[in-house]
């Protein structure tokens, strides 16, 4: 139909505005990696291996160009969410592996898989509706609905670990990490699952419900919530959500139509803030929320096409496929990867 090929049209029409964001963003990120990053945290294996051969002007442009079809404003949680996908994923995906392994060319099929991969999740959220079957639920019963699986959660979790009996330490989370995963190990699954879904789905949805329905109890609830399972298993990752939630939440709230731009800006400005502190003498900004955040996930992936692109692969014996498909390593991908590349077993290297 017409209007088919005008939404197909309008999906694929770049955005000047768009690729403006993304070169200003990707230049703070290659400036800030090549002149604090990488110096200050070679024993963490962030290091500037970088070949000469030119190899990084092809990753920098499918970097950049890929912000030119993204959308300008947040209509939909798809939109907002493939934004966080560009700056948290796809970009340090893209710039960190030269760099980490120094391969040069031989990354191209890297780059080529993930602009592809990207490409194709932008065109279908952007080109297509789907039409998902809800649930007729009120308002008030999702809010309870909520606060039932809260406390389910959190019952499960002091059932297990026990009360917390400390914050760990934000820059060294090692040991606690390490008890954490001795307890869930006998445990069973189950409380990993308990873990994980009360931190990344629960938590998350109770905050933005809280402040959606104007209920503050209800967000402290899910602060709360993020605080206990921080304390129970150090994933620093309950802090970046926290902030994450309270970012989105005001960007959709005041800057709905300049979403893009605004969350694209906000992230090159943490960049350079923390470049600065940096510079100033105090590194703990730019390790928790430039190094951690956006540039150990493009770390740890290199590490995996480095490991799996010529040698064994699991095909998921180590998951759902165990006991059918040959397993060719005895510990799991992520304990693999921290052995081989961090020299350290207890490292469990899932990166995000």
């Amino acid at each position: 139909s017409g209007s088919g090929k005008s939404t197909l049209a309008h999906a694929l029409a770049p955005s000047i505005g768009q690729l403006q964001t993304g070169v200003v963003y990707v230049v703070a990120y290659l400036l800030a990696y090549v002149a604090l990053i990488a110096p200050n945290f070679t024993g963490l294996g962030i290091v500037n291996r970088l070949a000469g051969d030119g190899s990084l002007f092809l990753a920098t442009l499918l970097a950049v160009l890929a912000a030119g079809w993204l959308p300008r404003r947040a209509a939909r949680p798809s939109d907002a969410a493939l934004w966080v996908l560009y700056l948290a994923v796809y970009v340090p995906s893209m710039l960190a592996p030269p760099f980490v392994l120094g391969t040069g060319w031989a990354l191209l099929p890297l780059w080529l898989t993930l602009a592809g991969s990207f490409a194709l999740i932008v065109l279908l959220v952007r080109a297509t509706a789907v039409t998902i079957p809800t649930i007729d639920l009120s308002v008030r019963a999702y809010g309870w609905l909520l606060v039932v699986m809260a406390v389910a959660g959190t019952a499960a979790i002091l059932l297990i670990f026990g009360i917390p009996t400390g914050i760990p330490n934000p820059v060294e989370v090692t040991a606690a990490r390490i008890d954490f995963r001795e307890s869930l190990a006998g445990a069973g699954r189950f409380a990993g699952y308990a873990v994980w879904w009360t931190g990344a789905v629960v938590a998350p949805l109770l905050v933005a419900f809280g402040a959606w329905t104007r209920h503050g109890w209800v967000a402290l609830a899910g602060f709360a919530l993020l605080a206990l399972i921080y304390a129970s298993a150090a994933f620093r990752s309950m802090i970046f959500v926290a902030l994450l939630v309270v970012v989105m939440l005001v960007l959709v709230a005041r800057v709905r139509r300049d979403f893009g731009p605004a969350i694209g800006g906000l992230t090159t400005a943490l960049i350079a803030a923390c470049a600065l502190v940096a510079a100033a003498g105090w590194s703990v900004p730019l390790s928790l929320l430039v190094r951690r955040l956006l540039v150990v996930p493009g770390q740890v992936l290199a590490y995996y096409y480095d490991a799996f692109s010529s040698g064994p692969v699991y095909g998921l014996s180590h998951s759902i496929l165990g006991g059918i498909v040959p397993r060719p390593y005895p510990q799991s991908p992520a304990a693999l990867i921290g052995e081989r590349y961090f020299h350290d077993p207890a490292i469990n290297a899932n990166g995000n």
